[in-house]
């Protein structure tokens, strides 16, 4: 990347937080921007499909670890500067189209192990992005989850349309949750598979054969609560739905939803912060269905 005639402004701060993030995600423009207005942090943001385009990386290993600068067309930043990282998923490296599809795949493997490895290297993440990709994993949160003595809704994953069929059968009403992302691409449209409920005849369809499928016991509740924890410090809001679409999948209906401040258990507080000991994270969220007496996962 050419950067003759270009001014660079150098980050002059001894600190300086990362958010590798969706560069246009409204979300994360929203959080560096409230980041940047009540700390006197400053904030770098970047994505890492801007490597190598438009974001450069340099560094060489001392005694003290990775050091070294990140550059785009106007900022950079030395890596000793930074005392915090947030990830929040970044997309994939975009590399030059003139290249051939095998010199892409080895170029954006050596950059995911070179950019990658470097800001891996350092310990000042939010949550690490090794954590975060274990946790992931929706079976490792909810066996988690039993093991700190969270309530958890029976469930099952399987292909298997007959005993997908039974575990209805033993349960009652039976709700389908997509196990990896809620969103994908259909050629030029993005399409989002909610959590639903499902109708008994449906669990014979042959589809389910196709993939893995994650059905769980459907709790009645009176309504849903959001819960952040950071460093062990509880933000929790009520989410009550104003119609059926928005009771049985919330957010189908937003118009529909009205939300107010809450308070998390002591008991299922101390489940939460078990379950985050155990995925090594500090920040998380979850949604838990609240029902008179105790709270689901």
């Amino acid at each position: 990347m050419s950067l003759v005639g270009t001014r660079i402004h150098w980050r002059k701060s001894r600190s300086v937080t990362l958010v590798m993030a969706l560069v246009f995600g409204m979300l994360m423009g929203a959080t560096a921007s409230a980041l940047a207005m009540t700390c006197s942090v400053p904030v770098f943001r970047f994505d890492s499909a801007e490597f190598p385009l438009s974001l450069s990386v340099s560094a060489s290993l001392g005694a003290g670890g990775w050091l070294g600068i990140l550059k785009t067309s106007s900022h950079a930043i030395c890596l000793s500067d930074v005392t915090g990282i947030y990830h929040r998923r970044p997309t994939g490296f975009r590399l030059p189209p003139e290249m051939s599809e095998a010199e892409q795949r080895w170029a954006g493997a050596e950059a995911r192990m070179g950019v990658g490895g470097i800001l891996s290297a350092m310990n000042c993440w939010l949550n690490h992005p090794a954590r975060i990709a274990a946790a992931e994993f929706k079976p490792v949160q909810l066996d988690a989850a039993v093991r700190a003595g969270l309530h958890v809704p029976r469930t099952i994953v399987t292909s298997e349309p007959a005993y997908a069929a039974k575990f209805a059968e033993s349960v009652g009403r039976v709700i389908y949750k997509p196990l990896a992302s809620s969103s994908f691409e259909s050629g030029d449209r993005m399409q989002f598979i909610y959590s639903s409920p499902v109708r008994p005849t449906e669990l014979y369809d042959p589809g389910i054969k196709l993939t893995c499928h994650l059905f769980q016991e459907w709790i009645e509740h009176t309504h849903a609560v959001r819960v952040t924890v950071v460093d062990r410090q509880f933000f929790a809001g009520a989410i009550y739905a104003g119609s059926e679409v928005a009771r049985m999948i919330w957010r189908s209906d937003y118009p529909a939803l009205r939300y107010d401040a809450t308070e998390v258990p002591e008991a299922v507080r101390q489940g939460i912060l078990i379950l985050m000991s155990t995925l090594g994270l500090r920040f998380g969220a979850a949604i838990a269905d609240a029902l008179e007496g105790r709270s689901d996962i």
